[in-house]
């Protein structure tokens, strides 16, 4: 699987976990404020760790160069190199023919 399916595939079960959380909140009769159960205690912690894999996820996926490319005006960073799908660097186009 690629980079970015995983990380829509992290986004997902995100959106996954927080409507399942919601829906024991809200279903969790006779409990005083402030006190959760076990269930949504379990729940609250895997939606913060699927919330911190999705923010390492998309930076790596190019949430930094983005950050960069907005601190820098859109001027692309010197160090970015192109990966094809095989792993290896993108060849460097052939120069015009004289004529």
């Amino acid at each position: 699987m690629t980079g970015a399916a995983w990380t829509w595939t992290a986004f997902f079960a995100l959106l996954l976990l927080m409507g399942a959380r919601a829906w024991v909140v809200e279903t969790s009769t006779g409990r005083a404020e402030g006190r959760g159960t076990g269930r949504q205690k379990a729940l609250t912690a895997s939606v913060a760790g699927t919330l911190a894999v999705l923010i390492v996820l998309a930076v790596f996926n190019g949430g930094a160069t983005l950050v960069s490319m907005l601190l820098n005006g859109g001027q692309v960073p010197a160090d970015t190199t192109a990966v094809t799908d095989a792993g290896g660097a993108v060849p460097a186009a052939p120069a015009a023919p004289d004529n």
